[in-house]
Formats: C-alpha cells, structure tokens, sequence
C-alpha cells in the first residue's frame, strides 16, 4: 500500500490552495503584485504555477501577426 505524500491531495480530497501555499517546500511562497504589474510575459518559459487568493489577473494574448488580441480576467 503506497503512503500518503504530505501537501500532494488525492482524488478524492478537496485542494485548500492556502493550506498547499503554507506547508513547507521548495519554491512555495505568496507574492503580492501591485496593480497593473506584468507578472509574467507571453514567450516567457513556463517555470512557475500561479494560484490567485486574492484580487484578478488580466492575461492579454496577441497573435503572431501583433493584430488579434485576447483578454481573459481570471479570479480566485
């Protein structure tokens, strides 16, 4: 029988995002943006999760051509 990963839900749990954010590990922490701040760029290598507690997040995609653009407004 394989034992339970601390901090890893299973299937049949709910995710508590704060409680993932506050348990120990690498790379967790919480980070504050201000408003209109560019968290990350459209091209830029895809290193990190992001989890949103608080607030919205606007993601504006543009086509290759620099014509079409997206917007998506994401909230926790």
């Amino acid at each position: 029988m394989a034992s339970k990963k601390p901090g890893i839900p299973r299937p049949d749990q709910n995710f508590d995002g704060r409680a993932f954010l506050a348990s120990a590990g690498i790379g967790r922490r919480s980070v504050k943006y201000k408003a209109r701040s560019t968290i990350f760029a459209q091209g830029d290598s895809a290193d990190a999760v992001f989890y949103i507690e608080k607030g919205s997040v606007q993601i504006t995609v543009v086509c290759c051509l620099g014509g079409a653009m997206r917007r998506i407004r994401l909230f926790p």
